[in-house]
């Protein structure tokens, strides 16, 4: 498993805390929108946890973006899984995860227990104090909704 991250102060910390604790753990300082060094040793399963939300946020943050899905594309192995954690909705992230050829994206969203999603009657499991809700695309979700991308990248 390789965790990457472009602060090379938070993989220096992240390889003090780990060191013995999980030693199939390598922590990589890297930026993913100018590419990942990995292509000739292609992942399973990436996972993105706010990454392309931060790109995003920059003036430059739509070619960025694009980019690092070029990256995590390169990355993963075919056939392979491409997972996002993001707090943006599907319209505005599909147009950006449609770039690529996918053989499919599936949604789930992720509410606190409550909110519109249970109030719309949206099939979900209970865990705690969230909601695991089945995407409606004509459902309104809080602005505290996580969604969930699971795109699946085709045996080429």
């Amino acid at each position: 498993m390789t965790a990457v991250h472009s602060s090379s102060s938070l993989i220096q910390s992240w390889r003090q805390k780990h060191t013995g604790s999980r030693p199939t753990l390598s922590c990589q300082a890297a930026d993913i929108a100018e590419g990942l060094a990995f292509e000739h040793l292609p992942y399973t399963a990436i996972i993105d946890k706010g990454t392309l939300d931060g790109l995003l946020c920059k003036e430059s943050g739509l070619q960025e973006a694009q980019a690092a899905l070029s990256s995590v594309w390169s990355n993963l192995k075919s056939p392979g899984t491409f997972i996002m954690f993001t707090h943006g909705p599907p319209s505005l992230r599909m147009p950006l995860l449609s770039q690529q050829k996918w053989s499919s994206v599936t949604v789930k969203v992720i509410v606190p227990v409550g909110t519109a999603a249970a109030a719309a009657g949206a099939p979900a499991t209970t865990a705690g104090r969230l909601q695991v809700a089945a995407m409606d695309p004509n459902a309104a979700y809080p602005a505290s909704a996580t969604y969930i991308y699971i795109c699946k990248k085709p045996y080429v």
